[in-house]
């Protein structure tokens, strides 16, 4: 479906959309992509996951989110 191109997709730097959105912290973003089924494990072309891009920039509201599971 279209939707899951956009979930699945990649950016700039091999990253996905919810990469992009951890890396803003934009909670309400993070939660619709993973309910759609975006990948945990997904790394960008450095290694980098949507994890650690939530810890690198500080979000703790995010990094809760996505250790916690409760997507």
């Amino acid at each position: 479906s279209h939707m899951l191109g956009v979930v699945g997709g990649r950016a700039k730097r091999d990253q996905t959309p919810l990469m992009v959105a951890c890396y803003r912290g934009r909670v309400e973003a993070v939660q619709v992509l993973l309910a759609a089924g975006a990948r945990l494990d997904a790394r960008a072309c450095d290694g980098a996951t949507a994890l650690h891009a939530a810890v690198h920039q500080g979000h703790v509201d995010v990094v809760a989110l996505l250790v916690g599971g409760s997507w």
